[in-house]
């Protein structure tokens, strides 16, 4: 598996192996909107698997509040909510620069997810593509 798309409902996040830089690519869409950032290196992402394998176990029941996950280098956040009987995924790219007139982007997006078998797959999908912490 070299790509994991999260989202059917039109906004996505997807995450896809490049094997030529031997990195994660990360990508938020909605539309014509594309933004797309590769964080530092593989480690860079460590806890993403259990994040989502977390979310898949209690989604059913739910949860208060939200369940956070940040990537080490602060590029990538994740903010899951569960209510409605759907697990709303705002997921958050930064892109930051060092120039002192521009400080770079942010991108964020909320991805709606079924708790049941989309979510469990999701989950299954990143372990895949991110392999076992």
């Amino acid at each position: 598996m070299n790509a994991v798309r999260l989202g059917s409902r039109g906004d996505s996040l997807m995450l896809q192996q490049d094997e030529i830089a031997q990195a994660v690519i990360l990508t938020l869409q909605s539309g014509r909107l594309s933004a797309s950032t590769q964080p530092r290196d593989h480690y860079d992402l460590r806890g993403l698997p259990t994040y989502f394998i977390d979310l898949a176990a209690t989604a059913l029941t739910g949860w208060t509040g939200s369940k956070d996950w940040e990537s080490l280098e602060h590029d990538v956040e994740l903010r899951a909510k569960c209510r409605a009987g759907h697990v709303t995924i705002t997921a958050r790219l930064h892109e930051t620069r060092t120039e002192p007139a521009n400080d770079g982007w942010i991108v964020q997006l909320d991805i709606t997810l079924d708790p049941g078998e989309e979510l469990r797959q999701a989950a299954s999908d990143v372990r895949s593509l991110l392999g076992p912490e």
